[in-house]
């Protein structure tokens, strides 16, 4: 009897998403003689820009790395030692990824300070356009801080109250919200005292600095010092007295 012709099984079609590691599945070819099959397997169309490669041509059931949003077509060819069967192909599509909010990292601020927020880090695997969702969860007692655009990727508010404030973002890429990610602002007071004598005022912190400068003055002006009053010499021109004095300055 003559050697019929392998069939090529590459499975069924399939959706995957971006980063997947899909396996294709050749196992269901068969031969009718019963004979020993080799795989011959080829990607056929990948997305632009892909770098996907199959594990093994020569697998049953090779694999490859979804990398880019789009079609992947492979194609099966078995051979039974003697001849090759038609070519059976399966089409991997990706389906949408949800995106990947950031509302960027912990900080901290001072009280009348504006923070600018930032959700530029933000991002989805199918190269989706995001559009960004912002709310401010979390204010001080007594806090009117309001967000200048809930729809911006790095909006602002003004910190008003010290304390804790927690802003939260969530993305979409047209089809789906991504998990909401948040970020935190705590914000310290500046204690300000009043300067009598200038009728303006500043900050502790400043009042300490210029208390030590003081110090710090006052300690030089306390070191002995010598102090030389040089006799007239033809070449100084002094018409003083020679003498020396050691004191306080």
């Amino acid at each position: 009897t003559r050697s019929s012709a392998p069939l090529a099984d590459a499975g069924p079609d399939r959706t995957a998403l971006v980063g997947a590691t899909v396996q294709l599945d050749g196992s269901g070819s068969s031969d009718i003689d019963g004979d020993t099959m080799t795989f011959g397997w080829a990607l056929l169309t990948v997305p632009a820009g892909s770098n996907a490669t199959l594990s093994d041509v020569a697998a049953p059931m090779p694999s490859f790395d979804v990398d880019r949003p789009g079609t992947y077509l492979a194609q099966l060819v078995v051979n039974d030692g003697l001849v090759d069967s038609a070519p059976d192909t399966v089409t991997v599509s990706t389906r949408n990824s949800a995106p990947l909010a950031d509302a960027g990292p912990d900080r901290t601020a001072l009280v009348g300070a504006t923070v600018q927020l930032d959700g530029s880090g933000s991002s989805d695997a199918d190269g989706d356009t995001l559009t960004f969702i912002w709310a401010l969860q979390t204010l001080p007692a007594g806090s009117s801080a309001r967000l200048s655009d809930v729809a911006a990727p790095m909006p602002s508010f003004n910190v008003d109250r010290p304390g804790t404030y927690v802003a939260q973002l969530v993305v979409n890429d047209g089809l789906v919200n991504s998990m909401p990610d948040s970020v935190r602002v705590s914000a310290q007071n500046i204690s300000v005292v009043s300067n009598n004598s200038g009728g303006g005022s500043f900050a502790v912190g400043s009042l300490m600095l210029l208390a030590i400068g003081a110090l710090v003055r006052r300690q030089r002006m306390k070191k002995p010092v010598l102090a030389v009053v040089c006799k007239c010499t033809p070449w100084c021109g002094s018409g003083f007295a020679h003498r020396n004095t050691i004191g306080n300055r």
